[in-house]
């Protein structure tokens, strides 16, 4: 046996329907997507002589740039050396204006710390980073090592340390 059921059909919307369908739409425009998670990459580089004879100072120039997408908030950068025979001389030439830095006393050795509130994208902070060297021998190395971090996450973490060496003549 065969049962027929009517259907019928209403080109009208009920207006609960229009009302759910509306609020829906309005929570999906208002969320936030995971595309606009703010990130930073931050690169650091620094320079240095390639070579120092027996005893002198060298002067490190370490540059944070920010690769974007997003803003850098709290840029930290740090260099660390821990050398019997080196001691710290002082920071100079930092940029932009806001950069502030904490240094060991002059003559003891220790980390540099420098900060900065915020990098837009493609900008820069720069210190100059002296050190005298009481002694080095031949082919000694004085190395150094600096990092860069943020608040703002960083999609590549690679480029954050480098580290440098002068070969002693």
């Amino acid at each position: 046996m065969i049962r027929e059921f009517p259907l019928r059909f209403s080109a009208r919307p009920r207006p609960s329907a229009l009302a759910s369908v509306g609020v829906s739409l309005a929570l999906l425009a208002a969320a936030p997507s995971a595309e606009a998670a703010a990130s930073a990459d931050l690169a650091t580089t620094v320079t240095a002589p390639a070579t120092i004879y027996f005893t002198g100072n060298i002067t490190y120039r370490i540059t944070v740039t920010n690769d974007g997408p997003s803003d850098a908030n709290t840029v930290v950068m740090s260099d660390n050396w821990w050398s019997g025979w080196t001691s710290f001389l002082g920071v100079s030439g930092s940029e932009p204006a806001g950069v502030s830095c904490t240094a060991p006393a002059v003559g003891s050795v220790g980390t540099v710390t420098c900060t900065t509130p915020s990098l837009a994208p493609g900008a820069s902070m720069a210190i100059a980073l002296t050190i005298h060297v009481r002694a080095v021998f031949h082919n000694q190395l004085v190395v150094d090592s600096a990092t860069a971090s943020s608040q703002t996450p960083d999609p590549n973490l690679a480029n954050n340390t480098v580290t440098v060496a002068t070969r002693g003549l």
